[in-house]
């Protein structure tokens, strides 16, 4: 493994390449906190929680699992394209070859532009630093390929046409997928085809895949595509690992309240001292679009490694 000075360096060298590359297209770099009275409330991320000791009292924060809650406070405030590096955490996920519980997220929102737009950055951005590290991963053409028809070649099932929960759930249980709950949402028993059936054989298509359109039902703050059915909205797996996410962001105040009471309802019902942020879903977001890319996977990929520990300085404390 290679010392902490020397991964520092490469991290260095990234983030550099990045900054500069992004600057050059009208990208502003910000910081924003990492604590927070409260978050995005978002019923799949368990948070790390903490308190600030003063004389007389004592203040809850949380440990922000990414910086959007923030930088999409600064895009309603300011209007201008941000990106940045944080420090993020998330608690209760098992360690794993690309899980650590502090990591590294490189966030950019550009104004005025969609998921369409934010595709072709980040690609050219990887064909950059593919050239800077010598990356036979990154060298990759990127295959984009729909939600639908990946599915669709991996399973034979077509997620457009089987719109009836109850029937959906049968053609899943017909390719072997047992369904538990017959009272669980369509978007679940949707999770649970598509971890058992097509996410570990993304890797066998191409290094570089990203996956569009994904099933509006999966509640998330994208923009819904022209028929309602599926969600502006794309991740990109380098090396069958799931590396970059990216919406066309949903600025409709009425959606974003929508979806803030639905994951608020949700937490709230396995944390009910949960607290919600109150302020983000009634601000005027801008019509952007978003990336967020795990920098430490990004890493592994341009060093060709295979555990995240090697990639992350003092990795050896966290576990």
């Amino acid at each position: 493994m290679k010392s902490n000075i020397e991964i520092t360096k490469q991290r260095s060298k990234a983030k550099r390449i990045i900054s500069a590359y992004l600057e050059s297209l009208g990208y502003n770099e910000i910081e924003t906190p990492l604590l927070s009275h409260t978050a995005i409330p978002e019923s799949t991320i368990e948070l790390f929680e903490t308190r600030r000791k003063q004389y007389d009292r004592s203040d809850f924060f949380y440990l922000l699992p990414s910086p959007e809650l923030y930088m999409k406070k600064s895009l309603a405030k300011e209007g201008k394209s941000i990106y940045q590096f944080s420090k993020c955490f998330r608690n209760s996920e098992q360690t794993s070859d690309f899980h650590s519980c502090e990591f590294t997220m490189l966030e950019y929102y550009k104004t005025d532009a969609d998921d369409s737009y934010s595709l072709k950055v980040t690609e050219q951005m990887l064909g950059v630093l593919s050239s800077e590290f010598n990356s036979t991963h990154l060298s990759s053409i990127n295959t984009v390929i729909s939600m639908r028809e990946l599915v669709k070649r991996q399973t034979g099932i077509d997620i457009a046409l089987l719109r009836d929960k109850e029937e959906f759930q049968r053609a899943v249980e017909k390719k072997g997928v047992t369904v538990w709950d017959k009272n669980e949402s369509r978007a679940d028993t949707f999770n649970r085809l598509f971890v058992a059936l097509v996410e570990d054989r993304i890797k066998d298509i191409s290094p570089v895949v990203t996956i569009t359109d994904y099933p509006s039902e999966i509640l998330c703050l994208a923009k819904d595509d022209s028929t309602g059915a599926f969600k502006k909205r794309w991740e990109m797996y380098i090396n069958g690992i799931e590396t970059a996410n990216c919406y066309t962001e949903e600025t409709r105040e009425s959606r974003v309240k929508e979806y803030f009471d639905h994951e608020d309802r949700a937490k709230k019902a396995v944390d009910p001292l949960f607290r919600s942020d109150k302020e983000l879903p009634t601000m005027a977001l801008p019509e952007s679009s978003g990336v967020a890319i795990g920098f430490d996977r990004l890493m592994m990929c341009l060093l060709d490694k295979k555990n995240i520990g090697e990639v992350i300085p003092f990795a050896e404390y966290l576990k």
